[in-house]
């Protein structure tokens, strides 16, 4: 015998923990949307990018490569004994592996004009400048200018790129269009 609240199943009872996949199998067969994945961001005609905004991108893109290529130097140190530990040069390496993932994501979502993308790329070239001051000529070590010019580059022409008026008005602009979009698709 059912009663009201429980399932078609033999036995009745309440929904088990895991049911969720039954469940989405029935809404696919009914054609209804998925319940665990988001819905598809709706098509946007986005506004053509500056060369300032393609200046971002690629300054993002070549700070992931940069960490990339500090993770390959930290595991290669490692095994190779020129390093202290072992465990602790593989941790770095991971550590910058995702940072690197971070930044090549950050570039993606610059691209797409995504919300979050621009305060991120603020925030790590910000970060990016305390780290270059850290070490500049003198305090770090006498030969370590690579490690003061490389961030401080980049992390200025990060942030003047962000800021010029045709990077702001584009951004501003794709932003106006998503949230368009998203309107007319809820």
């Amino acid at each position: 015998m059912n009663r009201p609240g429980n399932s078609d199943r033999p036995g009745g009872g309440a929904s088990r923990p895991g049911d969720w996949r039954r469940e989405e199998r029935e809404r696919r067969k009914r054609g209804e949307p998925s319940a665990i994945q988001p819905a598809q961001r709706p098509e946007v005609d986005l506004p053509r990018r500056p060369l300032s905004l393609v200046g971002a991108v690629v300054t993002m893109v070549i700070q992931g490569v940069a960490l990339l290529v500090a993770a390959g130097i930290y595991v290669y140190t490692g095994l190779t004994g020129a390093g202290s530990s072992l465990g602790s040069l593989v941790g770095l390496a991971l550590m910058f592996l995702l940072m690197s993932a971070s930044m090549f994501g950050i570039a993606n979502g610059l691209w797409k004009y995504r919300r979050w993308a621009r305060p991120a790329a603020v925030a790590w070239n910000i970060l990016l400048l305390f780290f270059a001051w850290s070490v500049r000529p003198g305090v770090f070590s006498e030969s370590g200018d690579y490690m003061f010019w490389g961030p401080l580059i980049l992390g200025i022409e990060m942030l003047v790129l962000m800021f010029l008026p045709a990077t702001l008005r584009a951004y501003d602009e794709g932003l106006r269009r998503q949230d368009e979009a998203a309107q007319r698709g809820a």
